[in-house]
């Protein structure tokens, strides 16, 4: 079988995590709240498996898996796949078991441009998410506090009983006031979740720089090591309007 043009991948890294999310969650009908859940693999097979429906074996692919070793089998179905229809594209498989968001982020990004380049923006028309998921059981992030805030646990939240009526104007204010404070609290928590993948980026890029630092140190003698390490210890006061110009 001739290899499937793999088309042009320009712009794929610089698609937002936000996006990406989005992106997963509507394709395939699931609830993931951060990006990171999918670095086991999962959700990634069942997008191969819309880009190219049936090809897929849906049965084999592990929801629920935690460990690196499961996180293989994942990605292994997804490089079976590309082999199977002529996708020239080799997975490393190793470095995405490790479950890095960074990894899991590129891939992600290229997934989703590959995804782009196939099925457009309408999605696949006639695909049902769900039903290819053969009804497995998905972890708990999965199911959305909507469906684990049923039962016992809602009894006691709700202010009103059957048959009663509020006697003070405070119920009302009362309901309100709770509304803000989960909306805020949802807030907070998107917001803390935002500035933990802005560190684990900065971690990532500065393990970077670091690297090439003790690369230039070993070898500041050569002028070329030096300007870069002069680049590398600049401060914000030595960069000037025209500095561009004099390199």
């Amino acid at each position: 079988m001739a290899d499937r043009a793999i088309g042009n991948m320009d712009g794929a890294y610089f698609i937002s995590r936000t996006e990406l999310l989005n992106w997963v969650n509507e394709t395939l009908q699931l609830n993931y709240a951060k990006l990171d859940l999918c670095s086991n693999g999962a959700a990634f097979a069942q997008i191969v498996d819309v880009i190219f429906p049936g090809k897929v074996p849906m049965g084999r692919i592990n929801w629920n898996a935690k460990y690196d070793y499961e996180f293989e089998k994942n990605y292994k179905i997804i490089q079976d796949t590309f082999t199977k229809v002529g996708v020239d594209k080799v997975i490393d498989v190793a470095r995405l078991c490790k479950g890095k968001f960074q990894d899991t982020l590129e891939f992600a990004q290229w997934l989703k441009r590959f995804y782009d380049l196939h099925i457009g923006s309408g999605g696949r028309a006639g695909y049902d998410p769900a039903a290819r998921r053969q009804g497995k059981a998905l972890p708990a992030e999965l199911v959305g506090d909507s469906a684990r805030s049923t039962g016992g646990s809602q009894r006691g939240a709700s202010p009103k009983r059957a048959g009663s009526r509020p006697s003070h104007r405070t119920d009302g204010n009362t309901q309100m006031l709770e509304s803000e404070v989960t909306r805020l609290t949802d807030l907070n928590n998107e917001l803390k979740e935002t500035m933990d993948g802005i560190e684990k980026e900065r971690n990532f890029y500065f393990e970077k720089l670091r690297k090439v630092e003790i690369i230039c140190q070993e070898k500041e003698n050569d002028p070329i090591m030096k300007q870069i390490l002069d680049i590398l210890y600049a401060t914000e006061g030595d960069f000037v309007a025209g500095d561009e110009d004099q390199v």
